[in-house]
């Protein structure tokens, strides 16, 4: 096999894996909206410690089922989707405060805010 047919065998990645996300937390919360509107039983996210607290609040308010490592030693989980008769049982999800423009607020506001929520 000479040079030339050895890079046509080369195997193409996409430029979709090559990319570095800035916001992995978003990137997180954007794949499990996409999941719930496609009626997805699981969707697969970055790991990270910010993701993991995220998926513990989020499991332990009862918007999704669980989560598991999606490969030994992956830098990715698998994130299982909960639905009541069908129905997502998150709503709407979104990032207030991001890289780019960051919102602070006291803990008294955060409080109020999720009771009009809720």
């Amino acid at each position: 096999m000479n040079s030339t047919n050895a890079n046509i065998l080369k195997p193409v990645i996409s430029l979709k894996h090559m990319r570095r996300n800035n916001d992995p937390l978003g990137d997180a919360i954007t794949r499990i909206r996409n999941g719930y509107t496609r009626s997805f039983d699981s969707v697969i996210v970055p790991k990270s410690n910010k993701i993991l607290h995220l998926l513990n609040t989020l499991i332990r308010s009862g918007y999704i089922l669980h989560y598991e490592s999606f490969l030994e030693g992956a830098a990715s989980v698998k994130v299982y989707l909960k639905y009541h008769n069908s129905l997502p049982a998150i709503q709407n999800i979104q990032r207030v405060s991001v890289p780019s423009k960051r919102v602070y607020l006291s803990k008294k506001k955060l409080k109020q805010h999720s009771k009009t929520q809720g």
